[in-house]
Protein backbone atom coordinates (compact mmCIF):
# COMPACT_ATOMS: atom_id res chain seq x y z
CA UNK A 1 0.00 0.00 0.00
CA UNK A 2 1.52 3.10 -1.13
CA UNK A 3 0.92 6.44 0.67
CA UNK A 4 0.44 9.81 -0.40
CA UNK A 5 1.53 13.23 0.74
CA UNK A 6 -2.10 13.95 1.66
CA UNK A 7 -2.07 10.43 3.93
CA UNK A 8 1.75 11.66 5.78
CA UNK A 9 0.37 14.93 6.98
CA UNK A 10 -3.55 12.75 8.12
CA UNK A 11 -1.32 10.41 9.50
CA UNK A 12 1.27 13.55 11.24
CA UNK A 13 -2.25 15.41 12.40
CA UNK A 14 -3.70 12.08 14.16
CA UNK A 15 -0.45 11.15 15.88
CA UNK A 16 -0.71 14.79 17.54
CA UNK A 17 -4.18 14.51 18.61
CA UNK A 18 -3.55 11.09 20.20
CA UNK A 19 -0.68 12.59 21.88
CA UNK A 20 -2.42 15.39 23.10
CA UNK A 21 -5.98 13.68 24.51
CA UNK A 22 -3.27 11.00 25.81
CA UNK A 23 -1.60 14.15 28.15
CA UNK A 24 -4.91 15.32 28.39
CA UNK A 25 -6.59 12.31 30.41
CA UNK A 26 -2.95 11.73 32.59
CA UNK A 27 -3.55 14.67 33.87
CA UNK A 28 -7.07 14.61 35.34
CA UNK A 29 -6.53 10.72 36.67
CA UNK A 30 -5.80 10.10 40.17
CA UNK A 31 -3.01 8.57 40.40
CA UNK A 32 -0.86 12.21 38.46
CA UNK A 33 -3.04 14.38 41.05
CA UNK A 34 -1.03 13.45 43.85
CA UNK A 35 2.39 14.38 42.02
CA UNK A 36 4.38 17.78 41.95
CA UNK A 37 2.41 18.83 38.55
CA UNK A 38 -1.01 19.01 39.82
CA UNK A 39 -1.34 19.82 43.65
CA UNK A 40 -4.38 18.76 45.74
CA UNK A 41 -6.74 20.88 46.58
CA UNK A 42 -7.02 21.87 50.58
CA UNK A 43 -10.63 23.01 52.28
CA UNK A 44 -9.45 24.75 55.11
CA UNK A 45 -11.12 27.04 57.51
CA UNK A 46 -10.07 28.85 60.21
CA UNK A 47 -10.18 27.80 63.61
CA UNK A 48 -12.86 30.84 64.88
CA UNK A 49 -15.09 29.78 61.68
CA UNK A 50 -14.56 26.14 62.16
CA UNK A 51 -15.65 26.72 65.92
CA UNK A 52 -18.46 28.62 65.35
CA UNK A 53 -19.93 26.44 63.09
CA UNK A 54 -19.87 23.33 65.01
CA UNK A 55 -21.22 24.95 68.15
CA UNK A 56 -24.29 25.68 65.65
CA UNK A 57 -24.27 22.42 64.12
CA UNK A 58 -25.64 18.66 65.52
CA UNK A 59 -23.19 16.57 67.21
CA UNK A 60 -23.90 14.17 64.97
CA UNK A 61 -23.34 15.94 61.88
CA UNK A 62 -19.38 16.34 62.30
CA UNK A 63 -16.73 14.43 63.40
CA UNK A 64 -13.61 16.72 64.66
CA UNK A 65 -10.48 14.80 64.84
CA UNK A 66 -7.45 15.77 66.32
CA UNK A 67 -4.66 13.77 64.66
CA UNK A 68 -1.62 14.26 67.07
CA UNK A 69 -0.19 11.88 69.60
CA UNK A 70 -2.69 10.89 72.67
CA UNK A 71 0.35 12.32 74.65
CA UNK A 72 0.26 15.42 72.23
CA UNK A 73 -3.66 15.70 72.72
CA UNK A 74 -3.53 15.34 76.26
CA UNK A 75 -1.55 18.27 76.62
CA UNK A 76 -3.54 20.60 75.27
CA UNK A 77 -6.52 20.20 72.99
CA UNK A 78 -9.34 22.19 70.87
CA UNK A 79 -12.49 21.70 72.81
CA UNK A 80 -15.02 19.32 70.66
CA UNK A 81 -11.96 17.53 69.49
CA UNK A 82 -11.81 14.08 69.68
CA UNK A 83 -7.97 12.03 69.32
CA UNK A 84 -7.52 10.04 66.47
CA UNK A 85 -3.98 9.92 65.81
CA UNK A 86 -2.76 9.90 62.41
CA UNK A 87 -1.37 6.29 62.21
CA UNK A 88 -4.95 4.56 63.12
CA UNK A 89 -6.64 6.60 60.16
CA UNK A 90 -5.06 3.49 58.23
CA UNK A 91 -7.67 1.16 59.74
CA UNK A 92 -10.61 3.29 60.09
CA UNK A 93 -11.17 5.15 57.08
CA UNK A 94 -13.67 2.91 55.89
CA UNK A 95 -15.54 3.39 59.13
CA UNK A 96 -15.64 7.43 58.57
CA UNK A 97 -18.55 8.85 57.01
CA UNK A 98 -18.78 10.07 53.74
CA UNK A 99 -21.72 11.58 53.03
CA UNK A 100 -21.80 15.68 52.29
CA UNK A 101 -23.76 16.25 55.36
CA UNK A 102 -21.15 15.46 57.47
CA UNK A 103 -17.81 17.11 58.00
CA UNK A 104 -14.56 15.86 58.98
CA UNK A 105 -13.09 18.55 60.53
CA UNK A 106 -8.98 17.70 60.93
CA UNK A 107 -6.19 19.20 63.61
CA UNK A 108 -2.63 18.95 64.73
CA UNK A 109 -0.31 21.02 66.33
CA UNK A 110 0.63 23.48 63.01
CA UNK A 111 -1.42 22.16 60.27
CA UNK A 112 0.88 19.45 58.10
CA UNK A 113 -0.14 16.92 59.87
CA UNK A 114 -3.71 17.29 59.61
CA UNK A 115 -3.00 18.32 55.86
CA UNK A 116 -0.83 14.65 55.25
CA UNK A 117 -4.33 12.59 57.06
CA UNK A 118 -6.53 15.63 54.44
CA UNK A 119 -4.48 13.91 51.27
CA UNK A 120 -5.07 10.45 52.59
CA UNK A 121 -8.42 10.86 53.03
CA UNK A 122 -8.91 12.61 49.71
CA UNK A 123 -7.01 9.78 48.44
CA UNK A 124 -9.67 7.66 49.03
CA UNK A 125 -12.63 9.63 47.85
CA UNK A 126 -13.86 11.81 50.83
CA UNK A 127 -15.09 14.78 49.97
CA UNK A 128 -16.21 15.97 53.11
CA UNK A 129 -13.15 17.19 54.78
CA UNK A 130 -12.41 20.14 56.31
CA UNK A 131 -8.35 21.21 57.12
CA UNK A 132 -8.00 23.80 60.33
CA UNK A 133 -5.86 25.93 59.47
CA UNK A 134 -2.52 26.25 61.34
CA UNK A 135 -3.49 23.72 64.05
CA UNK A 136 -3.45 23.85 67.73
CA UNK A 137 -1.36 26.79 67.55
CA UNK A 138 -3.58 28.83 65.25
CA UNK A 139 -6.43 27.88 67.56
CA UNK A 140 -5.26 28.78 70.65
CA UNK A 141 -4.19 32.13 69.10
CA UNK A 142 -7.10 32.97 67.83
CA UNK A 143 -8.25 32.35 71.63
CA UNK A 144 -10.70 28.95 70.66
CA UNK A 145 -11.42 27.11 74.16
CA UNK A 146 -8.83 24.18 74.55
CA UNK A 147 -8.81 21.21 77.09
CA UNK A 148 -5.93 20.49 78.98
CA UNK A 149 -4.96 19.54 82.62
CA UNK A 150 -4.84 21.68 85.29
CA UNK A 151 -1.55 22.57 86.66
CA UNK A 152 -3.31 22.18 90.22
CA UNK A 153 -5.07 18.72 91.06
CA UNK A 154 -8.01 18.70 92.53
CA UNK A 155 -7.19 17.20 95.95
CA UNK A 156 -9.90 15.91 96.96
Amino acid sequence: MKLDPGNKITLVTVSVLMLIVGVSLALFTEAIRYTKYVEPALNGMEPRDVYATIRAEDPNTYLFLDVRTENEYNKIHAELSKNQPIHTLFDLWRDLPRDKNTKIYLICSGGRLAGVAYGFLQLHGFQNIVHVTGGIQNWTAQNQPTVSPSLFPDPS
